[in-house]
């Protein structure tokens, strides 16, 4: 994968949503991006689980990570039910 502005050969990472901060997300249906925890709001995943969300990340060295995708958890299933939004 090549990325404008992002350090070839950085890693591609999955990450709890607490571990990385509150970053930026941009939905594909939306034009400009939103912090993680906003996305995951007004996706109805409850507070109680934002924090334990799956991104999926780039991390190059010495920049904070950039989120590609994020899973979201349908709040009405168990464990496993939910989808990747890129």
């Amino acid at each position: 994968l090549a990325f404008d502005g992002i350090a070839e050969g950085s890693p591609l990472v999955v990450k709890r949503v607490k571990d990385i901060g509150n970053l930026s997300f941009k939905p594909p249906w939306k034009e400009n991006p939103i912090k993680i925890t906003e996305f995951l709001r007004g996706q109805r995943v409850p507070l109680s689980r934002r924090g334990e969300a799956e991104v999926v990340c780039l991390v190059p060295p010495e920049e904070s990570p950039h989120i590609l995708a994020v899973y979201v958890q349908n709040s009405n299933h168990g464990e496993g039910a939910g989808k990747w939004v890129a």
